[in-house]
This record gives structure tokens, sequence and C-alpha cells, in this order.
């Protein structure tokens, strides 16, 4: 009985060697899937070298992964479909964007002003004529990934950042914050103007030129919860309100002068 399966077993590695050996198993062209051929393309792929002459037996599916998302940052993932003899199929599945991010460089020579709302005023003025560095679209995972913008809708995020180039991320908490921060501003029936990030600020401005300031480090639910607080008595008060400051433990309002 042991003679047979000894016997066996040297038929299957045979059968495997003459099978390798044959190149019946050589992925001749993988087929590929991509959503977005921008991204990635066929010509990209022609130029992965685990490809080259591989085999369904020895396919090194985490290394042809691994080269395909440190090359293209575009890519979030990669999918392998395998059929025999020599059958292959590659998914590519593109990021998403979530916003446009917008680097702005800051003037070094700008003064600050001792006061908080004139700190404020003045980062939202010279976000206005600040050159850009850049501009990028970032997914939910914060990376910014690509520098092709132009056929995208998302919506504009500005961002004082020097330093910001493809690779770079932003925080995925703040990336979350934002959008509860967005989300809830429709809510209000209010359109942003400007969304800029500055430090661990997010600062929005409306067509009233009112500006509103978030600590991107603190509780954004008990700072949107006191906006609408102070929205809703802003009705009854009828008062121009300048600045709503939201980034300190209490609010503080700057109104207009009459």
């Amino acid at each position: 009985m042991r003679k047979y399966i000894f016997l066996a077993i040297g038929l299957i590695v045979a059968l495997g060697i003459a099978l390798v050996e044959s190149g019946l198993l050589i992925v001749k062209t993988p087929t590929l899937l991509s959503r977005d051929p921008s991204c990635f393309n066929q010509q990209d792929l022609v130029k992965i070298k685990d490809l080259k002459n591989a085999n369904l037996l020895n396919l090194n599916k985490q290394s042809i992964s691994q080269q395909i998302l440190s090359n293209y940052l575009c890519v979030g993932a990669v999918n392998f479909k395998t059929s025999f003899p020599n059958k292959l199929t590659i998914e590519v599945l593109t990021r998403m964007p979530v916003y446009k991010v917008t680097s702005l460089l800051r003037d070094p020579t700008e003064s600050s002003p001792s006061s908080q709302s004139a700190i404020l005023t003045n980062i939202v003025a010279e976000a206005q004529i600040a050159p850009s560095n850049g501009q990028f679209l970032v997914d939910q995972t914060g990376l910014l990934y690509s520098s092709q913008t132009t056929s995208f809708n998302s919506l504009e995020i500005k961002i004082f950042a020097d330093n910001f180039k493809l690779g770079s991320y932003l925080r995925p908490s703040d990336l979350q914050s934002i959008a509860k921060t967005l989300d809830k501003i429709k809510f209000f029936n209010l359109q942003s103007q400007l969304r800029l990030i500055d430090q661990d600020w997010f600062i929005l401005t409306f067509a009233n030129q009112q500006i509103v300031a978030f600590n991107l480090q603190n509780n954004i639910e008990k700072q949107l919860a006191s906006l609408q607080l102070i929205l809703e008595q802003n009705k009854i008060d009828s008062k121009v309100i300048n600045v709503i400051d939201l980034r300190f433990d209490k609010p503080i309002l700057t109104y207009a002068k009459r």
C-alpha cells in the first residue's frame, strides 16, 4: 500500500514539473480590470516585473500588489482571479476622492494681531490671496494621491501647508470632523464659500462674510451643538455676528459695530 502512495506522489510531482517546463501555466497576457485608465492601464501592467514569465503555480501576488500600490498612489487595492491553466485577471481599484485640497503658501512677513477675531480675519484675508503650492485629490484615508483634479467636482478645501506633496497625509480624524461639520452646515441651510485648514483649526466663511472657526482636536459634536444654539439665539437677537470662534472651551462672538 505504501508503495502505491509513493508512486502516486511521484506521479503528481512529475506531472507538476512537466506542466511547469511545458510553459502551459505561463501567463501570456493578464487581463486588466481598471475603472480609471488614467490611473492604471495595460501599459502600466506591462512594467510589473513579477508578471514577466509568471505562471500560476509560483505567482507572487503579494509582490505584484506591493509594486502596484507603491508606484501608483491612485490605486487603493489590487485583486486577483486565476483560471487554469494560464488565465489571470487583475482588478485594480482606484481611490475615490472626498475633497480637492489646495495647498497655500503662507507669507512669513505677515504680522499677527492681538485679538482672536482679528487673527481669524487676517487668516481668511491671507487665504484669499495666498499663492498655491499645488492642488491634490484626497481620499477617505487622508492620502493626497493625485494632482489630476480637473475632472473631479469634489468640494475644495484649502490648507496652509508649505510642505504638502503627493503622498502626504491629512489626519483621517480631521477629515471625519470636517465631514460632520459640512453636513451640519447644510442642515443649517448655510453655504460655505471658503473652507480652510490652518494648524488644528477649520475655518469657514459665508456669503455674509461671517467667519466660523472650529478646533479639529476638540469634540466637534460639542462645537456644532454650540453653533446651533448661537444661530438659534441670533434669530431672536437679530444682531450681526462677524466671527463665531468655537476653538476654545467657551465660544467667542464678535459682533458688527453699529
